[in-house]
């Protein structure tokens, strides 16, 4: 959108300063067209107006091959999905056109800034909009986007957001697609991005919370088969395949019906302690997230048999790294103090050694 300022017009100077690289001046361009679109755009004259001022001058940002004009078009796209949102039945054409405006950032842009923007809105149009874009809609989009995951580089990035974003906003929705989700899931879980690796662990979480026991059958063959998949993964040697793996297990630790995984559960304790001092950042951060939630599973077989170790990691950890480990070791204790204060006395025996923390009981 090359044009000369003092040739602009007002709407046309709020598109200017939409996309610049300012976020002090982006944020006034929002307001603006917020303001603008609420005074000028109403019905009877929104088909005029809008069709011929603010849409063109969206259509011509996202066309455009600058990643600041293509940003313009998504913050402006966000403006009209929350004022159309208050009506979407009447603004199902709009919603319809701003769906399509997304999705063709998501498979063209490079920019993975603008990519987590446009799933993040494709997220919010599903979330507000079930009954204007129709009932199965979700459903009908799901396997374009399972065969665009399948590509390579960023159109792949942004499918798997959105497949998360479905899954958070319509998991039901994946009911007729849950083979073809989860298989591609298990490539999401061995992706080099880590980023991609946690989408795909959330698509997990969201869909098993829906799901629930009600078709038992097909509930146990989904966590049979994530199971399996997961334990093949950590034997692998592969840092990316490892943190997927641990991510997953961590999903179904917290979401799947706790008789289903109960036979299981030593076996992965011990799993999951067993690379507690991985050479990978992330995997043992997975790890010190993952034994709250173990203690919470069965807490009377950690107790027994993983609380000493558990505690002695936690405690090497706060030692040497700021940040979460504290609020994880604080979950882990909550949790433990409120379940056998005996076994709170043996932390304290892990922590006479050390004396270099100081907490609270």
């Amino acid at each position: 959108m090359q044009l000369s300022l003092s040739n602009l017009s007002p709407l046309e100077l709020i598109f200017v300063d939409i996309c610049d690289s300012k976020e002090s001046v982006q944020k006034d361009a929002v307001n603006r067209l917020h303001s603008y679109v609420l005074s000028k755009v109403t019905s009877p004259l929104i088909s005029k107006d809008w069709e011929e001022k603010v849409a063109k001058c969206i259509l011509d940002l996202i066309k455009s091959r600058e990643i600041g004009q293509q940003r313009g078009a998504i913050l402006a796209i966000g403006i009209m999905i929350e004022i159309f949102k208050e009506d979407p039945l009447e603004n199902t054409r709009n919603l319809f056109r701003f769906y399509n405006h997304l999705t063709s950032v998501l498979r063209d842009a490079r920019d993975h800034g603008l990519i987590l923007s446009a799933s993040q809105l494709v997220g919010r149009l599903t979330e507000i909009s079930a009954n204007s874009l129709g009932d199965r809609f979700v459903e009908e989009q799901i396997p374009n986007f399972i065969e665009m995951s399948s590509s390579d580089g960023a159109p792949a990035l942004g499918a798997v957001l959105v497949l998360k974003e479905f899954a958070r906003h319509s998991p039901s929705s994946f009911s007729p697609h849950l083979s073809p989700t989860f298989r591609s899931v298990s490539g999401f879980l061995r992706s080099l991005q880590a980023e991609v690796r946690h989408a795909a662990a959330d698509i997990i979480g969201y869909i098993l919370t829906s799901m629930g026991p009600r078709d038992f059958e097909s509930y146990r063959v989904t966590i049979t088969g994530l199971f399996v998949r997961i334990q093949q993964g950590l034997e692998s040697n592969s840092p990316p395949i490892l943190h997927g793996s641990l991510l997953a297990l961590q999903e179904l630790f917290l979401c799947a019906e706790k008789e289903m995984l109960q036979s299981e559960f030593v076996t992965m304790c011990e799993a999951v302690l067993r690379f507690r001092s991985h050479a990978d950042a992330p995997i043992r951060a997975v790890v010190i997230s993952m034994l709250p939630i173990l203690a919470r599973y069965d807490t009377q077989i950690f107790l027994d048999h993983f609380f000493n170790v558990s505690a002695s990691f936690l405690v090497q950890r706060l030692e040497s790294v700021d940040g979460p480990a504290g609020l994880y070791f604080k979950a882990f204790l909550d949790h433990v103090k409120l379940t056998s204060v005996q076994r709170i006395l043996q932390l304290d025996k892990c922590l006479l050694p050390l004396r270099k923390i100081s907490y609270r009981m």
